[in-house]
């Protein structure tokens, strides 16, 4: 089973597959865990097996977001929920509440001098944070999916089929080739075009582009040293020549 249909089966009370939904989430949970550790410099004394052992808790809590008709990945809930998790094991969040009580800046710097000026602040979430984010991402695909949809519908017929085909009912070139009678070569081809109208700026799709394009970014001192460029310039000008191009990256 994917860790998907695991949390499913658990949340429909398989509650004996939570230590195998562990096993399989552990490695991300360690992961996180050891990037935290390292962004915040151990923190509150708190060491990555202790992170590691809030990612558990963390998990439970992951579980009762997780909901696998929205189409977001359990990892991903799973993430926002070790951010929380993260932050109270290391006491970021009392410290935020009582900062008279607790001597630490949170606008302090973390990990290298090149973290595109990422403070101690950033890393802890909002109480509200993590639900709201996930409805957000819901709700983004939910759009995404159907301006897809409509995209494809418009594209000339025998693209739209082997679009459908390959990416809808995961047909290989030859299945198509047998199902519509045009070649495999031909069908790559189809492929091909119609990923390319799919691509083109003028297309309802350039918006999701827009909107998960990080126009916020800082860039480290290190890195505009080197480039005398922006985050924001850099994406700019990638933005600029994807235009000229009539195409945006998959």
């Amino acid at each position: 089973m994917t860790i998907e249909e695991i949390a499913t089966e658990i949340q429909n009370g398989r509650e004996d597959l939570c230590a195998e939904l562990w096993e399989r989430v552990r490695n991300f949970v360690t992961w996180q865990a050891k990037r935290f550790h390292k962004l915040t410099h151990g923190v509150g004394g708190v060491e990555v097996d202790d992170l590691v052992q809030s990612g558990y808790e963390a998990m439970l809590k992951a579980l009762t977001y997780f909901d696998i008709q929205d189409g977001i990945a359990f990892n991903t809930v799973l993430g926002y929920c070790l951010r929380t998790a993260f932050a109270s094991a290391s006491g970021l969040r009392n410290r935020q509440k009582d900062p008279l009580q607790h001597a630490i800046s949170l606008d302090v710097p973390v990990g290298r001098e090149d973290n595109d000026g990422q403070t101690l602040g950033d890393l802890i979430p909002d109480s509200s944070a993590d639900f709201s984010a996930i409805i957000e991402e819901k709700d983004f695909r939910e759009k995404m999916q159907a301006a897809v949809s409509t995209a494809v519908d418009n594209l000339p017929v025998d693209q739209r089929d082997t679009i459908r085909r390959r990416y809808y009912d995961e047909q290989t070139y030859e299945e198509i080739s047998a199902a519509s009678g045009v070649t495999p070569s031909k069908a790559r081809t189809l492929e091909r075009d119609a990923l390319n109208n799919l691509r083109k700026p003028s297309t309802e799709l350039w918006r999701f582009v827009e909107d998960r394009t990080p126009y916020y970014l800082r860039v480290g001192l290190k890195s505009f040293n080197s480039t005398r460029t922006s985050a924001v310039e850099k994406i700019v000008i990638m933005r600029d020549q994807m235009q000229k191009n009539g195409s945006v990256p998959t």
